[in-house]
């Protein structure tokens, strides 16, 4: 007993504050056999539980609100190889609602590295893990862009360093084989149209040459422009006499033999004619060149001048052979009246004659 109320004395004498954690730490200490101590403190022990409920409850609704969003500590998120900051989830939706990633679509190696670089740092700054950046920028290329990423191997669109390095070596890949393949252009213009000139005849690689065509398509352009006038003056021939028709058949005669003696003293082969002509039969010329058609053009001719002349004849002629007629009577008449006019009678043997 004496042990007991040493006790009770002992902490009934500390303060109400040291009291407190003791009582929620070892329990109630013992106390007297009074009931309205035991109910002060029971009262007491239920305020304090209450009271750490409601600031438990507190700090989980701040930490709600203040939490953040932590990108997972991965060196190939940030190409420097550092750690980001945390940022908060807010201002992560507000700058991807702000920002627009721009779109690709040249192919020039210089420009494809710079938007590449801008790129890299937008995904940065709204915070695009590796995953979403790889994704996302098969969106935004277009045009050649786009075909140049179709076309890398699957392993180096799986890391950014080595899709950048691809595409990259990709462009400059493809500069190279334009420039190659304009270079062959240029030059294939000039082979083709040296092959249209050596197969073409003479008037349209005259043509060809004063004209002087930069591309394949003029120099075609040109012989179709040759061709068509040549058949216009087809259809539209002049007129020509005989004698400038016979004229004209001598000098390409002459003309003809002053070439192949040319062709012979040069060296080249003479071609042998192979084609007949229609009206003789004959091989060596044609039927405008044949002999047998000069004669009854000739002949022809000679006709038609007899014709013309008889045709041609004046009106005056005409009468005058009328006149002649009429005159031959007149005379036959005169020579009548007058041979009346003048008689002699003779009387033989007493008779008149």
């Amino acid at each position: 007993r004496t042990k007991r109320s040493s006790t009770g004395t002992s902490f009934g004498d500390k303060k109400f504050d040291e009291q407190v954690p003791l009582a929620t730490t070892y329990g109630l200490p013992p106390t007297h056999n009074n009931d309205q101590g035991t109910t002060d403190m029971k009262n007491m022990r239920r305020t304090i539980l209450e009271l750490q409920e409601q600031l438990w409850q507190v700090t989980l609704q701040q930490d709600k609100k203040t939490s953040v969003l932590r990108i997972p500590q991965d060196k190939t998120n940030n190409p420097d190889g550092m750690l980001r900051d945390s940022v908060d989830q807010d201002t992560i939706k507000e700058r991807r609602r702000r920002v627009r990633l721009p779109a690709f679509t040249l192919s020039d190696m210089q420009k494809a590295r710079e938007w590449l670089m801008k790129y890299n740092s937008l995904t940065h700054h709204i915070c695009f893990s590796e995953t979403e950046k790889l994704a996302d920028l098969e969106v935004r290329l277009k045009g050649d862009a786009l075909s140049s990423f179709i076309y890398l191997p699957e392993e180096d669109k799986r890391t950014w360093k080595r899709l950048e390095r691809a595409q990259c070596e990709w462009y400059s890949l493809n500069r190279s084989y334009r420039e190659v393949a304009r270079k062959a252009e240029v030059h294939l213009e000039v082979m083709l149209i040296s092959y249209l000139k050596a197969v073409v005849n003479p008037e349209m690689r005259k043509a060809i040459v004063y004209r002087g065509p930069k591309t394949y398509t003029q120099a075609v352009d040109i012989c179709v422009e040759v061709k068509t006038d040549f058949l216009t003056d087809q259809y539209h021939p002049t007129v020509k006499t005989l004698t400038e028709f016979t004229q004209q058949n001598y000098q390409s005669r002459d003309n003809r033999q002053k070439g192949n003696s040319q062709q012979s003293e040069r060296g080249w082969d003479q071609v042998q004619e192979k084609r007949s002509c229609f009206t003789c039969k004959k091989v060596g010329h044609l039927k405008i060149d044949c002999w047998l058609n000069k004669k009854k053009n000739i002949r022809h001719h000679n006709n038609q001048e007899t014709t013309n002349q008889q045709e041609e004849t004046p009106v005056e002629e005409i009468i005058n052979i009328f006149d002649y007629l009429f005159g031959n009577n007149q005379q036959e008449q005169t020579a009548q009246q007058e041979r009346n006019r003048f008689k002699i009678r003779i009387k033989c043997n007493n008779q008149k004659v």
